[in-house]
């Protein structure tokens, strides 16, 4: 039968067997293998709530943290408002409980919890849909889907995120949507291309009235006189610019 008792920092009690314990979780086998007072008392009381301390019960004996049970006391104290968000919160204290008492699975599958309650927005948007890919959460993958069908037009004018997001969810993203607003996409997508185009070639026009002044509208240089010029050419004389009479009448 039961040989330890489990302790809440709330004071609720679960009778739990050292095998399965030390067999489990690295922290309790060296906890009731080394000479400690929970050893010879066979009473192990943990700072954490009773939410976290069933949670982390639950992954030892069945390798499940059960979150359907964890979060039933909250939705019974507010089935709507902020649920997700209290949910988020505890499933980070059930997080950080496992990485305490060094359960690197049960840590996994909280985490996931944690980001399958987390907020999508634009800011975290790319973010998100990494997370999602790379742990693998079906949840947290649609989520992102619906959020980049319902913003697809603001989305796409935030040319850097737009890039970041992976071809599959942005043809998904598309077909979720309802043929009117596909068609409003569409528009918009030509109004980009045109509006593109036209930029285009007032970039051109203005690049070639710029060239085009610089090749009528030389700068005259500021001492730009017959004097000066003369005087920049120290071989030609006054004699070059005004002849001799006789020179000019001579047969």
């Amino acid at each position: 039968g039961a040989d330890c008792v489990i302790v809440a920092e709330d004071g609720r009690e679960w009778h739990a067997h050292r095998f399965v314990l030390c067999a489990r979780c690295e922290y309790f086998q060296t906890m009731f293998t080394m000479p400690w007072s929970e050893a010879v008392s066979g009473v192990v009381r943990l700072a954490k709530s009773s939410m976290v301390v069933q949670c982390m019960l639950a992954f030892i004996y069945a390798g499940d943290i059960r979150f359907h049970e964890a979060f039933a006391d909250l939705e019974a104290v507010s089935p709507t408002h902020g649920l997700r968000r209290r949910k988020k919160e505890a499933a980070r204290a059930i997080a950080d409980a496992a990485h305490e008492y060094l359960l690197p699975e049960m840590a996994m599958q909280a985490e996931t919890q944690v980001w399958c309650h987390s907020p999508v927005d634009i800011d975290n948007l790319a973010v998100m849909v990494g997370r999602a890919r790379k742990m693998e959460i079906p949840s947290l993958e649609e989520r992102c889907l619906d959020f980049i069908s319902e913003h697809f037009v603001e989305l796409m004018g935030d040319r850097a995120l737009w890039q970041k997001l992976p071809f599959h969810y942005r043809e998904v993203a598309f077909d979720r949507m309802s043929p009117e607003k596909q068609r409003s996409v569409e528009v918009a997508v030509k109004l980009g291309s045109m509006r593109r185009n036209l930029h285009s070639v007032l970039e051109s026009i203005s690049r070639r009235r710029s060239f085009d002044r610089r090749e009528l509208a030389k700068p005259a240089s500021p001492d730009a006189s017959i004097s000066s010029f003369v005087g920049r050419m120290p071989n030609l004389g006054a004699s070059f610019f005004v002849r001799a009479p006789e020179t000019i009448f001579d047969d």
